[in-house]
């Protein structure tokens, strides 16, 4: 027979939007803040190092700044491919394990990823 119980209402983007800034506090966007803006200032310095380098290939040429433009997008492909996919693996490790509760195995598994 089928259900007499009514429909759930489906969740909603803005409702999950709502429930989360409804328990945020200032404390915890300070902290937010404080914590991301040293992260966009790295990414912006490292987005810029590689802007200057385009600049002062481009006054070699045409040929060599297909050639840098090539290689920037090989050495990128292989950074992401490599070393940043192992590093985002042990971050999610070892922030699960401390999450968890688990200081000790978060230590040993951070150790063991360098």
């Amino acid at each position: 027979p089928p259900s007499t119980l009514p429909p759930l209402p489906a969740p909603t983007l803005l409702g999950a939007v709502r429930s989360a800034w409804s328990t945020t506090t200032r404390g915890m966007m300070g902290r937010m803040m404080s914590l991301g803006s040293r992260g966009a200032i790295m990414v912006g310095a490292e987005a810029s190092s590689f802007d200057m380098t385009i600049i002062f290939a481009s006054q070699l040429g045409g040929v060599a700044l297909d050639a840098h433009m090539c290689m920037l997008n090989i050495t990128g492909l292989t950074f992401m491919m490599g070393p940043m996919a192992f590093g985002i693996g042990a971050n999610v490790r070892v922030g699960n394990l401390l999450g968890g509760g688990h200081p000790r195995a978060a230590r040993v598994a951070a150790v063991l990823s360098i």
